[in-house]
């Protein structure tokens, strides 16, 4: 596995502006990962974590939480 971009959260970004992970939904392909430290970085509730996990999965990307151990792309993450 390689790390081909890494993006951090800017502490200017407000609840409404997600800037990175705006910019790293459209960076990502089919097949690519995104791996997140922990959930409560990546989203604001359950109904986004639903919306923007979905989402990834439509366009076969996978999700990795890395704190909680859930990989989205395994049979046992989904």
């Amino acid at each position: 596995m390689a790390v081909i971009k890494y993006l951090r959260k800017n502490n200017l970004e407000g609840k409404s502006n997600r800037i990175a992970l705006h910019g790293a939904l459209e960076y990502l392909r089919e097949g690519d990962k995104l791996i997140v430290t922990k959930i409560d970085r990546f989203a604001r509730s359950v109904k986004n974590l639903h919306n923007v996990a979905s989402q990834l999965e439509d366009n076969g990307i996978g999700l990795v939480f890395l704190k909680e151990q859930i990989d989205f792309s395994t049979p046992s993450g989904k």
